[in-house]
């Protein structure tokens, strides 16, 4: 693979390569300029320098990435910048409120444009799958899922979060316009997390486990909490619906905060922590001592105090 300059890419080369990453059927460099609204001279710059690279091919007119470039993990350790990974991000929608023609809606979703649809039978469950751009809707009597199969790169779990956020409630309002219907209540549409995994990338101890071929996973409570499965993008993995973005975040932080302010292993630590015990329990021993020994000298005082008294009775003074 031809070198990068400096080691690194151009802003808008990643911003290519990262679209590519969640479109591995490619896309055409229309459809790149509309996505990213990035300039059509600079889209075909950026993608005619990713060519040259090995990057991505031009198999006219669609661009894709290379097959050997065609990982996530690969594609991570390219955009090096980045520390984190979002995928599997999704919503339910419960609908408070529905138009009147909603439990009768499939003629109705079939009219809608730029969608593509297919009535699902799962069980006893009747419902319609839509499909849009990065995302597929699942359409319920009282709610509707938003499973978003768009990847998410960047330095922080909540800026990723925060862009996959903006991502659905864009859609949402789309999906609201195109049925002419604000399912959402005062305009707060009733939403909550499904699923969303973090993958914190290059960590060591996905990195052990790989080596290794071992399994690690982190339950609390009986809950899943972070896990290395060996899977790309490769790296520690957090996907709690309640609680990846903090396990995210506070795991990040730990391990920057051991490695920046060198901070001691655990068994240090642990001897440290003992040594200022027992410091402690001798020092509560001698300030048990010295207050026996008060305790004994003020005894002793007040009993002399008391000879002192009686010899001056005797001695008539």
């Amino acid at each position: 693979m031809a070198q990068l300059k400096h080691g690194t890419l151009t802003h808008n080369s990643k911003l290519i390569l990262k679209e590519l990453i969640n479109n591995p059927e490619g896309l055409r460099a229309k459809s790149l300029q509309k996505i990213l609204g990035i300039p059509r001279r600079s889209i075909y710059n950026n993608l005619n320098r990713l060519k040259g690279l090995k990057l991505v091919q031009n198999i006219h007119p669609i661009w894709k990435l290379c097959q050997i470039q065609s990982t996530p993990l690969k594609m991570a350790q390219l955009l090096k910048s980045n520390k984190i990974q979002l995928h599997d991000f999704s919503f339910t929608i419960k609908l408070i409120r529905k138009p009147f023609w909603w439990d009768k809606r499939e003629n109705k979703l079939m009219r809608l444009k730029e969608f593509t649809f297919k009535p699902i039978r799962w069980g006893n469950q009747k419902y319609q799958q839509i499909a849009k751009d990065n995302f597929i809707i699942q359409a319920f009597s009282n709610s509707m899922i938003f499973i978003n199969n768009k990847h998410y790169w960047g330095n922080d779990p909540y800026d990723c979060f925060i862009q996959a956020t903006n991502d659905f409630l864009l859609m949402f309002k789309f999906i609201c316009e195109m049925f002419n219907f604000d399912f959402s209540m005062d305009g707060i549409p009733m939403f909550s997390v499904r699923t969303q995994h973090y993958v914190k990338l290059r960590d060591i101890i996905a990195k052990r486990c790989k080596k290794h071929k071992n399994m690690f996973k982190v339950s609390i409570d009986g809950k899943l909490r972070a896990w290395v499965d060996l899977s790309e993008p490769f790296g520690m993995e957090f996907g709690n619906k309640e609680n990846a973005v903090e396990d995210t975040h506070k795991y990040t932080k730990f391990v920057e905060d051991i490695i920046a302010h060198e901070s001691p292993l655990p068994s240090e630590a642990f001897n440290m922590i003992q040594e200022v015990t027992k410091n402690q329990m001798v020092h509560a021993e001698n300030m048990r001592s010295h207050v026996g020994a008060v305790k004994e000298l003020k005894e002793a005082v007040i009993d002399l105090r008391k000879e002192i008294k009686n010899l001056r009775k005797t001695k008539g003074i």
